[in-house]
């Protein structure tokens, strides 16, 4: 899965096991850094589609 990495099997599969950890920790970290960050400026920017439902629920 890694050709790039030389060396033992054991390089491999750490390095395997930080990508896969690095990749389910994005998903989460993604969604706070849009809602802490983009969407402010976005609600900033365009105020007329501000869901007031949406807000109320935060």
């Amino acid at each position: 899965m890694f050709p790039l990495i030389q060396g033992s099997d054991i390089c491999s599969s750490i390095v395997g096991m930080l990508w896969i950890g690095a990749w389910i920790l994005m998903g989460p970290l993604k969604k706070g850094l849009t809602i802490k960050f983009v969407t402010p400026k976005l609600d900033k920017k365009y105020p007329l589609t501000i869901n007031p439902i949406d807000k109320n629920q935060e």
